[in-house]
């Protein structure tokens, strides 16, 4: 068979404008949520973030904002840290309550635990998640008390295969008193704790998502605004006053990543 059969019948193309750009990778966002390809979604928005960020700052490219315009650096970090890894539950007893935060509580909040929570971009399965999967193995190791919380030891050694097999019989792999270890560590997770890890995961990282996604969408709207009054303005009227945007924000660092 000729190399010509895997040629390619259509080319994706980067327009010169880089607010259609803008325009196109949240429309490539939006396919990805509709189908429910969230891990593909996530990975995605944290280099479209980037791209963007690096845009707005670049004053070759003389990105047009809305007057006042707001760089959403709040929501960027909080998707920063979910998906690179800076959160962690407070825990707090007598009414238990379990809070998510963004960094460690300081001594005055009073926690009675704070629990350090795994990176959202390890959270892939390494194996496919059958029916009957008790455990899943992720690519990030957890403390064994918080990844197996709630599972019966014995059901753990019995149905779930933490067991070394012997020419003489089983061995299990961790006592019972290791359940409560700090330092003992697994690649292994319930799918209950799975399950509700990636509840809380998806709810914080989309919410955070669509503040950063709205804020973009003001910055294709102010370029639409823009393109129309030079279209179609005059000069008896104000429609091509630009007074109400401008090229860049403020010269502050608003680096994507943080620092724990």
């Amino acid at each position: 068979m000729s190399s010509e059969a895997h040629q390619p019948k259509s080319i994706i193309y980067r327009s010169q404008d880089f607010v259609q750009y803008m325009s196109a990778g949240l429309g490539v966002l939006d396919w990805q949520g509709e189908f429910d390809n969230e891990f593909a979604k996530n990975k995605f928005i944290m280099k479209f973030i980037n791209q963007v960020e690096l845009a707005i700052h670049n004053p070759k490219l003389k990105l047009e904002l809305p007057k006042d315009y707001e760089y959403p650096q709040e929501y960027i970090t909080k998707l920063d840290r979910i998906w690179n890894g800076n959160t962690f539950y407070g825990i707090r007893q007598e009414p238990f309550v379990r809070k998510f935060l963004y960094q460690y509580p300081s001594q005055e909040e009073n926690y009675y635990d704070v629990i350090p929570l795994p990176k959202l971009k390890n959270m892939i399965p390494v194996n496919k998640i059958a029916d009957e999967t008790m455990l899943i193995q992720l690519r990030e190791a957890w403390q064994l008390k918080y990844a197996l919380e709630g599972s019966s030891y014995a059901s753990l050694i019995n149905n779930a295969g933490f067991m070394h097999q012997m020419s003489d019989g089983g061995v299990p792999m961790f006592s019972e008193e290791d359940m409560q270890s700090d330092t003992m560590k697994t690649y292994y997770y319930s799918r209950q704790v799975y399950n509700s890890l990636m509840e809380d995961f998806d709810y914080f990282f989309n919410d955070a998502w669509n503040h950063v996604s709205i804020s973009y969408q003001m910055i294709i709207d102010a370029s639409e605004q823009s393109e129309f009054s030079s279209m179609f303005g005059n000069d008896d009227d104000q429609s091509n006053d630009k007074s109400n945007v401008y090229a860049m924000p403020e010269n502050t660092d608003q680096s994507t990543k943080t620092n724990s």
